[in-house]
């Protein structure tokens, strides 16, 4: 049985996860237990009294991603995560970044605007996943950085990382993973990914609130990228009167912070722990399994979603309705599901011919009953 009952789930067929999780009522009650509490007695005695709570979500973060909690940091979303952690690299003109084909158009955004910075594409098979082969003949040129979007956010494929890591630590290339979609849909070892850093959602897969996220920063990555434009939280003044960066990855938050969503995170996470996040990854890809299955039978929808790895997002095209029109034609049937569009991840899409997509991500309590009742719906479009 998986933790975290949401009452959503009892309420209408919940198809979009990868953009916002369903969160358990424990998570809600958290979250407004503090803002209560702040009501009473003030924001700042309401943030001393969780500090263990606080405390506790690091090392269950720790947890999560087989690292030592002193590695962790907290932020508000996987892209403020990105953002820390590529201006930390203080990247120079000249400077080669390696994206795969499916990355993240947040992520291109922000290379984008790092000056003089190129931007090389990974090669990949027919489907869109990178081709091992000729990454390791990438990574041989010895580029600043490679930076992995492991699950695409518009199609369902999974990238092959582990064995893209062990590529990048025989190369000496910095490795940087951004889980956004996979956190909570699939188990995370950074140990066996070899990664200098990573950056995660907490609204998605792990049902946590908006506004929180967490990265990870190895040691190695530490010492050749301290924290840019700390604030009095990241940096500490040593006993001559100068700024010294903290230890460990505290150097990359800013004091600043929403503790009732961070506490609502630690409630999330500790759930997923108790689950055991390969439980949710198993009730997952048979959902989107089956799914895909029969939706692919279905005379006018186009599935998109092909490869060796396939995660939960299943993406789609009905032949003569908008994305959006689909999206709409659901919600009225109780399901919700979600269009998405080429800024998404613009180098997949163009290379797929693509605007738009309908993307449907399941949430891990969707039943038998539900199923047949989405198929149906998209079977009568």
């Amino acid at each position: 049985m998986i933790a975290g009952t949401s009452e959503g789930a009892n309420k209408l067929i919940y198809l979009d996860n990868a953009s916002a999780g369903l969160r358990a009522n424990s998570v809600v009650e958290a979250q407004i237990n503090h803002l209560r509490l702040e009501q009473d007695i003030g924001a700042p005695a309401a943030a001393a009294a969780a500090t263990a709570s606080l405390s506790g979500l690091y090392s269950n973060l720790g947890k999560l991603l087989n690292a030592d909690p002193n590695s962790i940091a907290v932020t508000s979303s996987a892209n403020a995560g990105l953002q820390t952690l590529l201006s930390a690299l203080r990247l120079k003109p000249g400077s080669t970044v390696l994206v795969d084909r499916t990355c993240w158009g947040g992520s291109l955004a922000m290379v984008s605007t790092m000056a003089g910075v190129n931007i090389e594409v990974l090669p990949c098979d027919e489907f869109g996943t990178l081709d091992l082969e000729a990454a390791k003949r990438c990574l041989d040129r010895q580029p600043n950085l490679l930076l992995l979007t492991w699950a695409s956010a518009t199609n369902g494929i999974v990238h092959p990382a582990e064995q893209l890591g062990q590529l990048a630590l025989a190369a000496g290339v910095p490795f940087m993973v951004d889980a956004a979609q996979i956190a909570g849909q699939r188990p995370i070892d950074v140990a066996a990914l070899g990664c200098d850093a990573l950056v995660a959602t907490g609204r998605k897969w792990l049902s946590g609130p908006k506004g929180t996220g967490f990265l990870y920063a190895s040691e190695r990555f530490r010492a050749l990228a301290p924290g840019a434009l700390s604030d009095q939280h990241g940096m500490r003044i040593d006993g001559e009167g100068r700024w010294r960066h903290r230890d460990g990855a505290l150097q990359y938050e800013l004091g600043e912070r929403n503790v009732s969503a961070l506490l609502g995170l630690a409630t999330a996470v500790q759930l997923a722990l108790d689950d055991d996040v390969e439980t949710r990854r198993r009730r997952l890809a048979s959902v989107a399994d089956v799914l895909r299955e029969r939706i692919r039978a279905i005379d006018g929808i186009t599935l998109h979603d092909q490869g060796a790895d396939l995660g939960a997002i299943i993406t789609l095209s009905c032949h003569d309705r908008s994305a959006i029109e689909v999206v709409d034609y659901l919600r009225h049937r109780g399901i919700l599901a979600a269009a998405k569009y080429a800024v998404y991840a613009p180098l997949d899409m163009a290379a797929r011919g693509l605007s738009e997509v309908v993307r449907l991500s399941p949430h891990w309590q969707l039943t038998e009953q539900h199923m047949d009742e989405v198929v149906d719906a998209i079977a009568g479009l």
